[in-house]
Order: C-alpha cells, then structure tokens, then sequence
C-alpha cells in the first residue's frame, strides 16, 4: 500500500505521531506551501497533486488534513482505497481559531471509498457528537479512543502505536 500523511494546520512537527507514521510506513507527506495562513482551495490542489505523483492508496489525516481530504474527495472526485481520518475539527466552534474559518461548509455526502473516523471525548475542536454527525454523513466507520484531547503532541501523542494499530486493523478490512 502506498499512504500518504495529511497534516492539518501549522504541520505536523517534530514528534507528532503523523511523523512517527511517516517514518514507520516510509511514506510521504503533503508540503503545503502555507501552513498557518491556509487557503482551502490551496491546500486541495496540493493534495490532488500530491496524491496523483505519489499514487496514493490510503490517506492518513489529521485534524483540517481531514477535511483537505474530504474536501478532495466530495468536491474534486479524489478516489483512494481508504483513509483514516483523525479529529476532525469543526470550524463553526467559537474555539476553533480564526485562519481556520475559510474551511466553512464543510462538505457533506457519502464518500466513495472506506474512511474511518478517530475522535477523541475530549477534543477541543471537536465535539464527540460532531465527529459522529461527520462520520455518519461521509458514511465512515466511527472509533472513539476516549478522553485524549486533539490526539497531538500538546495532548501528549508522539509514537502513538495504539494509532498505527488502527491503520493496520482498518486496511485489512479493505
């Protein structure tokens, strides 16, 4: 399989468990050209392309990395074997920072390939109820794994292999 690591806003830096996955499954990543001032359109074109010169099989996203997906896929016909998406974010939050808001009206609609959504109870940017709501319009399966914040390195996420468990368990089910 080929995957491709999504990272939402400002990157994955560092010790940030997409990093850890990068390394692990010896895969790419999408490079924005702009991390903190994000432009949708911008950042679903670098996907597209992104996807298309590295033959991507399976996307793994994080936070406004998710919705550049979904995005992609209701909006652009981006076809994959499957993805798995982390802590979506949801953008009408008054939490939700400002640089984030031209990702309103978030897409809804079956997408034509597996996904999986992982949420946490806990997630500043994301109620649980939302992520179940998004999951079941994009008819993804839904995990929940529990009170762990924005499943990033401030939530105390590095390697996470918990993580890499689920990838491996969601892409022998496709």
């Amino acid at each position: 399989m080929n995957y491709l690591i999504v990272p939402g806003w400002q990157n994955s830096e560092e010790g940030h468990w997409q990093t850890y996955f990068q390394e692990k499954l010896k895969c790419p990543k999408v490079n924005q050209d702009e991390w903190f001032n994000i432009s949708r359109e911008s950042w679903v074109n670098r996907l597209m392309e992104t996807v298309k010169n590295n033959n991507t099989d399976i996307i793994i996203a994080h936070s406004m990395g998710v919705h550049t997906t979904i995005i992609s896929a209701l909006e652009r016909g981006l076809v994959l074997k499957g993805a798995m998406l982390v802590c979506p974010v949801d953008v009408d939050l008054q939490e939700t920072p400002p640089e984030l808001k031209n990702f309103k009206a978030i897409p809804e609609g079956l997408i034509k390939f597996p996904t999986l959504v992982v949420a946490s109870e806990s997630d500043p940017y994301c109620t649980l109820e939302k992520a179940k709501t998004f999951s079941s319009s994009w008819g993804s399966e839904f995990l929940s794994i529990g009170k762990k914040g924005h499943i990033n390195i401030s939530a105390g996420f590095g390697s996470w292999d918990e993580g890499l468990e689920i990838l491996e368990s969601f892409v022998k089910k496709i």
